[in-house]
């Protein structure tokens, strides 16, 4: 099943993910967390329930997602992204035609060519 789940009133710590994407966490609902660490502590909590043959993926372009990747032992982590250390990398960011394109690459692998429409 795939979930698109919302940290406003902390109900996202309720799932019981085998894996999860992250694309960033951003000072947000802050009337329910009260703090960036609370917020930033809610979603360790939800990534930390992810069993040993789960894994996450976070987008490490965003400052607190980073935070979150280094606090994360003994999980699989995948790292998406523009940066030079992401593990899957966007370069060669154009538009054309009404496309974007783009380049894929994945460390330790060959590139890949990619169009988004």
């Amino acid at each position: 099943m795939v979930v698109e789940a919302d940290e406003s009133d902390g109900s996202f710590s309720k799932l019981n993910p085998t894996a999860a994407i992250i694309t960033n966490i951003d000072l947000e609902h802050l009337d329910y967390h009260k703090n960036e660490d609370n917020l930033e502590n809610a979603f360790y909590n939800f990534v930390s329930s992810i069993p040993f043959y789960g894994f996450v993926c976070l987008c490490i372009d965003n400052p607190r997602t980073q935070r979150l990747i280094s606090k994360l032992e003994n999980k699989k982590v995948i790292t998406y992204g523009m940066s030079a250390n992401a593990d899957i990398r966007a370069t060669n960011i154009y538009y054309k035609n009404n496309k974007m394109n783009f380049s894929l690459n994945i460390k330790n692998n060959k590139e890949f060519r990619r169009k988004c429409l």
